[in-house]
């Protein structure tokens, strides 16, 4: 199952997109910065490889949405 995880970076984004990659789904995770290092995505790309993409996507801007979904 494919799944597209807002807030992925921190708190309960994080933990779902964890979970859902232990669970073998692959993960879209949606950040506002995708740029900016974060530790924990890191850890989870370096673990999951090719089953976590790290988009960004900022839930008020729907010009953002819509490209992520295109």
């Amino acid at each position: 199952m494919n799944l597209l995880i807002t807030g992925a970076n921190r708190g309960l984004g994080y933990e779902i997109a964890a979970e859902a990659l232990e669970r073998g789904h692959a993960v879209i995770a949606g950040v506002r910065s995708p740029g900016q290092e974060n530790d924990k995505l890191s850890a989870l790309a370096a673990k999951y490889g090719e089953r976590l993409t790290v988009a960004e996507l900022d839930v008020t801007d729907e010009a953002g949405i819509a490209a992520l979904a295109a």
